[in-house]
C-alpha cells in the first residue's frame, strides 16, 4: 500500500502499489488526483535574485566588494546555497555563497519553503544567471530543487 496526503484538503489516502501513476478518488473532498510513487524524485527549478547584498557579513566583509570582484571574472564564479539554522533573523534563512563567501540570502518567504526541504536530505543546487545593478549590484540565480515524495509504502 502507498500511504501520501490529498494535494487539495491534506487528508491521508492510501492506495495498492498497482495504482501508482493512475488517479484515485480523495475519500475526503473527493478531489482526483494521481497516485505518487514513492520511489520518485521531484524536481523543480525556481529563478530569484539575492536579497540582503547590500548588508556586511558577520566577519564584517563587503558583500558589495565581493559582487564587484565577482564582476571582473563572472565566469568563474561558484554559486552555492548553504542552511543557516542559528540566524538571528530567520531560522529558516538560506544563505547564497558565491566563491565560498555569503553575497546575500534568499528572500524569507523561499527560504521558508526551501528550508524544510534542506533539512529533510533534499537537495538545493544554484547557479548564477546575471550580476544586476549598477553602482549596487545584486545576482540573480537559478535553484534546483530536489526533493523525495511524500508518499510512503506500507
Amino acid at each position: 500500500m502507498i500511504q501520501y496526503k490529498c494535494k487539495k484538503c491534506g487528508g491521508d489516502m492510501e492506495s495498492p502499489g498497482s495504482l501508482i501513476g493512475k488517479m484515485e478518488t480523495c475519500p475526503h473532498c473527493r478531489r482526483r488526483q494521481i497516485v505518487p510513487d514513492p520511489d520518485a524524485l521531484s524536481v523543480r527549478q525556481i529563478h530569484t535574485k539575492a536579497v540582503g547584498v547590500t548588508y556586511a557579513n558577520d566577519d564584517g566583509t563587503s558583500r558589495q566588494q565581493l559582487l564587484r570582484q565577482i564582476a571582473k571574472n563572472p565566469q568563474n564564479v561558484n554559486v552555492s546555497l548553504k542552511r543557516e539554522p542559528r540566524n538571528r533573523f530567520d531560522s529558516n534563512a538560506v544563505a547564497i555563497q558565491a566563491n565560498g563567501h555569503v553575497i546575500g540570502h534568499l528572500s524569507r518567504e523561499l527560504a521558508a519553503d526551501i528550508a524544510p526541504i534542506i533539512d529533510a536530505g533534499g537537495d538545493a543546487f544554484a547557479t548564477a544567471i546575471a550580476l544586476t545593478g549598477g553602482e549596487t549590484l545584486g545576482m540573480n540565480i537559478s535553484i534546483q530543487v530536489e526533493q523525495k515524495s511524500q508518499a510512503q509504502r506500507m
